[in-house]
């Protein structure tokens, strides 16, 4: 589960959030390019990744605790399967929607994009919610410094991945600004022609930079925690 939701989730729904004019068809990435959309590609690989390592999860927890264990105990030991249950089937429900999903041209395709984008917030908000109450479930004592590494970790995590929305979102807000400001410029002049997006290379550029920096701590957290799980639990 931490590989599902903190390693991939959580990049692959920010790049169909943020990334299309940075990997449009034209713009190839690695082995990435044509159609569908590069950007579209790495969204699909991270997904489906994410999908899977999901009900690996589901499947090697539920075996190794030999069934349903939410009947007593405390309440995060309560709420955990519960929680992974639901992300489960939000996880499965996602690629059951996109099968069914119309052609973009359709009047009804926002209520999709809505759909599909909500359903994966809100699975990820629970999936990394459910990672912090695994760790606590790991080890309810923490009498140890080195016993809350793993919380630390996920605090990191938490807070850079709220910096990163914020900044692509102002960075996003940013370049509709621009671009509507010289549509208006443009229209102002008489000029026929679409006015030219405003998000430049520049603009591409540190968006580059901040996924490729979200990337390698959501992987870093994801290794240490394994890491540090394995080293715990021989």
């Amino acid at each position: 589960m931490i590989i599902a939701w903190i390693g991939l989730a959580s990049t692959g729904m920010r790049l169909a959030r943020f990334f299309k004019k940075v990997y449009p068809n034209d713009k190839p990435v690695c082995c990435f390019s044509g159609t569908p959309a590069a950007w579209f590609q790495l969204h699909r690989i991270h997904m489906i990744s994410t999908l899977v390592f999901t009900i690996i999860g589901f499947i090697v927890i539920f075996s190794g605790v030999k069934g349903w264990t939410a009947g007593g105990g405390s309440g995060s030991r309560t709420a955990h399967p519960i929680i992974g249950t639901i992300v489960t089937a939000l996880a499965l429900a996602q690629p059951i929607m996109a099968v069914f999903r119309c052609n973009p041209e359709d009047k009804n395709r926002k209520i999709f994009n809505w759909a599909h984008y909500l359903v994966g917030t809100f699975a990820l908000v629970l999936g990394v919610a459910n990672v912090y109450i695994g760790v606590f479930i790991a080890d309810d004592q923490f009498n140890r410094f080195l016993d809350r590494v793993p919380v630390y970790l996920l605090i990191v995590f938490s807070v850079f991945s709220f910096l990163f929305e914020m900044t692509l979102e102002i960075m996003t807000y940013m370049d509709r600004k621009k671009s509507s400001n010289s549509e208006i410029e443009m229209k102002g002049k008489g000029d026929s022609e679409s006015p030219k997006s405003n998000d430049s290379d520049g603009g591409h550029f540190w968006k580059k930079v901040i996924l490729f920096s979200h990337m390698a701590v959501s992987l870093g957290v994801t290794f240490a925690c394994i890491v540090y799980i394995g080293v715990s639990n021989p």
